[in-house]
């Protein structure tokens, strides 16, 4: 879990879908709220803040993962 602060000042936290420690590796899962406009900057401001920590963000759509798990799991390990 990690904290940044925005514009209002208030306290928000990061909490990664999935986290793998030894690769520092960041899987979050993308549905369908996430294609609204301030859901997808939120995610784009917040990867760039996890980016800048050092750690890889890779976003799969839920979609995948239920029809192209393969290429999902093909993805994962491409950057392990």
């Amino acid at each position: 879990m990690y904290v940044f602060t925005e514009d209002s000042w208030l306290d928000r936290y990061i909490i990664p879908d999935f986290y793998c420690y030894k690769s520092k590796i960041i899987l979050e899962v993308d549905w369908n709220i996430h294609n609204l406009k301030e859901i997808y900057e939120l995610d784009l401001y917040k990867e760039n803040l996890l980016r800048n920590m050092g750690f890889k963000v890779i976003r799969i759509k839920n979609e995948d993962i239920k029809y192209n798990i393969n290429n999902v799991i093909k993805t994962i390990k491409s950057n392990l």
